[in-house]
């Protein structure tokens, strides 16, 4: 079977690979492992948080599928940094991940220009002519292809871990695939293994949820796909709960360290900083013995349940012993244990910004096999891997996103700029421009990505929409004026809004302290009986909010983008011998395009930059 691009993988990274090429026209095989479930979430069963909601938010506004899935199948929604600024805030929703599994099993296998085929592969090779051919553990062919997006997570190299046990596999219940260099021998990896882990699965009916504290659905919080009403929900709503860590614990863990994979010398991966096994917080902090444990449901009608916070891959006798120390947890019954599973990583370092192999045309790579962490990241590089894989089959220029209105571009520089050396999870943090890259105005700044793509779609006509109304209202907010008079006043005086001294806009009115913007320009539109989309509202109102902050910031973040967006010849400059034999040797394994990405190699100095902004640009 021929095929303009065939996707190794039908997980996040997969799922958007596949649907994004499919949409732009390209014929797409999906090929993912027999008894391993589309769109699974083998971890935590949940989409969104700090950072990552923006990035579901991203992916949404380009056409992509997880923020429709998250909405399908949420049973929990969540707006985590509610007391802090809007900048930071984001959406967090729980998933039946039975239900997303179904849900994007549906979508994928509906599309007209996709194929699945569940087989494993074992071989990809390139004949003369440049196709990449696919062959399976029996050396049959199943796939000639243009173009390919590896997208297989944790099953490449694949090693699970519980105590002294040790076996292939990529997730529990799954085999693994061969390492990577056997699968494709051109192929660099990183040279070592990264590492994850997840904690045991409880039965729910074990558990005495009366000694924990309930932690309900956010009933205000914005659904993610942008099609949806503000606060549409598609199913039941539950509740999570809340419990922690004791003494007697962290006792259980640290008496049996020399157990524990991780400390035992038995694992050898780089597990994630920011999100560490248990077995990590108990050495990690010794003087702490206190962790928030969060009990997740995995579905409406399954038994199980994820303890959020206990990641572990000690042995199960002892898994056993310290969760019935913790409150509400006594009795409780193990339907999984934990573990903790080790699988090869490629050396992003040999990827362009489109996620590109420089060394092999028609070779992306995207998700965890990047040495990232989440379904989020790995979903937002599968769409940006479908879409340059695409364009560049239709013979178009590639689409790199910009790391200054975007966290997917955030988030592929930082991979292509540098080697990692722990998984990579995404933050607000990373990003030089975090009060203007929002959730509330994800439309404002992708609009012009997808409109690059050239679709007509419902979404398309939606983004136009919003977009005349959020120009139209922008407008009236900075011309629509509250005179002073004693109406006016006696109307700021009732409504809570403070003095009225002066003249004032309605802009002027959003920026005061004490008010919320988008209650506020809600309640003032709603007086002057008109009515615009309810997003556009909420983006405008925060974004007149943030004006005068991001005004300030914008002169400097202006001159270094226009810097950064020059393009250079790392080819000539890795022949300077004017720069520094360290930053040459840099340049030349990192390969920058553009001085933006040549800023965000480590180890580059001020002088090199100094140098090559006076002289090569």
């Amino acid at each position: 079977m021929n095929f303009n691009l065939t996707v190794v993988g039908g997980g996040h990274a997969g799922l958007e690979a596949a649907w994004i090429a499919a949409e732009l026209g390209l014929k797409v095989a999906l090929i993912t492992s027999p008894n391993v479930k589309i769109g699974s979430t083998p971890c935590n069963p949940a989409i969104g948080g700090v950072g990552k909601g923006q990035v579901v938010r991203e992916i949404d506004a380009m056409g992509g599928l997880m923020g429709l899935l998250a909405d399908l199948s949420g049973i929990q929604y969540r707006t985590l940094n509610e007391s802090k600024g809007y900048a930071v805030q984001s959406t967090r929703v729980q998933l039946d991940k039975d239900i997303y599994a179904s849900n994007a099993e549906k979508l994928i296998t509906s599309h007209k220009n996709i194929t699945v085929i569940q087989k494993k592969v074992d071989k990809i090779e390139r004949d003369k002519l440049g196709s990449f051919l696919f062959f399976d553990e029996l050396r049959d062919l199943i796939v000639e292809s243009d173009k390919v997006v590896v997208t297989t997570g944790t099953f490449l190299g694949g090693v699970l871990h519980r105590g002294c046990e040790k076996k292939k596999g990529g997730r529990v219940g799954c085999s693994s695939s061969k390492d990577l260099r056997d699968l494709f021998a051109n192929v660099k990896t990183l040279g070592k293994k990264f590492k994850t882990g997840t904690p045991p699965r409880l039965d729910k009916n074990t558990i005495n949820f009366s000694k924990m504290m309930p932690q309900p659905s956010d009933i205000k919080a914005n659904s993610f796909h942008c099609l949806h009403k503000s606060s549409q929900r598609f199913l039941p709503q539950v509740e999570c709960y809340l419990t922690r860590t004791n003494e007697e614990t962290l006792e259980i863990i640290r008496e049996n360290k020399e157990d524990s994979p991780i400390f035992n010398g038995q694992i050898q991966g780089v597990g994630p900083r920011y999100c560490p096994s248990i077995e990590d917080k108990a050495f990690r902090y010794p003087d702490r013995n206190t962790h928030h444990v969060f009990i997740e449901p995995e579905g409406l009608e399954t038994q199980s349940v994820y303890p959020n916070g206990v990641s572990t891959s000690l042995p199960a006798s002892i898994q056993e012993s310290f969760i019935r120390t913790i409150s509400g947890l006594e009795n409780v019954e193990f339907l999984v244990h934990g573990y903790a599973v080790e699988y090869d990583v490629v050396d992003v370092t040999q990827l362009d910004e489109t996620l590109q192999s420089q060394d092999i045309e028609g070779l992306y790579f995207a998700g965890q096999i990047n040495g990232t962490s989440g379904y989020e990241e790995a979903a937002g590089q599968g769409l940006i891997a479908g879409i340059n894989a695409a364009l560049s089959f239709l013979g178009k220029s590639p689409l790199v996103f910009n790391r200054m209105d975007s966290y997917i571009g955030v988030m592929v520089g930082d991979l292509t700029s540098n080697k990692r050396d722990e998984p990579y999870r995404l933050f607000t943090a990373r990003s030089e421009n975090r009060l203007f890259i929002r959730e509330d105005n994800v439309i404002n700044r992708l609009a012009p990505y997808r409109k690059a793509l050239g679709q007509n779609r419902a979404l398309d006509k939606f983004q136009s929409q919003y977009l005349e109304d959020y120009n139209l209202l922008s407008e009236l907010c900075e011309s629509y004026l509250y005179k002073k008079n004693s109406k006016n006043m006696n109307y700021f005086n009732q409504a809570g809004y403070g003095s009225l001294e002066e003249n004032i806009t309605l802009a002027e009115l959003l920026k005061r302290a004490h008010l919320d913007p988008v209650e506020t320009l809600f309640k003032e539109l709603n007086n002057f009986g008109v009515q615009f989309l309810d997003s556009s509202v909420r983006s405008v109102a925060i974004s007149k909010k943030y004006a005068g902050y991001i005004k300030r910031a914008s002169t400097e973040t202006e001159k270094i983008q226009k810097l950064s967006l020059k393009k250079i010849n790392w080819e000539m400059l890795a022949s300077s011998k004017n720069i520094s034999h360290e930053c040459r040797l840099r340049i030349s394994q990192i390969r920058p395009s553009s001085f933006g990405q040549l800023r965000q190699i480590e180890g580059i100095r001020p002088a090199t930059l100094a140098f090559v902004a006076g002289n090569f640009i």
